[in-house]
């Protein structure tokens, strides 16, 4: 492709603009002053992973970017998949935006033209509680004592 072809100037002109909007989008997070969960809220655009988490209720979540993003909380799964925002409540439009879990499951996502359905959204699911699975059921305790004096007997 030669330098004066119109190719190569609507190429240049793409490439200006990519690392003009990648460079907007690479600042440093800031760090919350509370015991919030930082959600990097441009990230679902390019990672699939980064549109869900876990939380509690009472968790704080302090969603942060840059650029023109605002945050938008969902009534329902239903209206979160299909990106209808006519019963979705504003969270905030300016960054950072905290918002201190009331419920979950939750889910949230930008309401700017095409940055929901472009992966901009967040579903909260609930956090399972550390002490929980570290439980054995029951069933479990009561199976291996009986196999361990049925393995005792048989030994002696």
């Amino acid at each position: 492709m030669q330098k004066n072809s119109p190719g190569y100037k609507a190429f240049y002109i793409l490439k200006k603009c990519y690392l003009k909007t990648t460079a907007s989008v690479t600042t440093a997070p800031v760090k919350a002053n509370d015991d919030s969960k930082i959600i990097n809220w441009i990230s679902g655009f390019s990672d699939p992973n980064a549109r869900a988490t876990t939380a509690s209720v009472g968790d704080k979540l302090t969603f942060q970017w840059s650029g023109d993003h605002n945050v938008w909380m969902f009534a329902t799964k239903a209206e979160f998949d299909s990106c209808d925002f006519s019963k979705a409540s504003l969270v905030g439009g300016n960054s950072p935006v905290t918002h201190t879990m009331t419920q979950v499951p939750a889910y949230f996502a930008c309401k700017i033209t095409g940055h929901c359905a472009g992966g901009q959204k967040l579903a909260v699911t609930a956090a399972t509680n550390p002490k929980d699975a570290a439980k054995v059921p029951r069933s479990a305790v009561v199976a291996l004592t009986l196999f361990g004096i049925a393995f005792s007997v048989l030994l002696f």
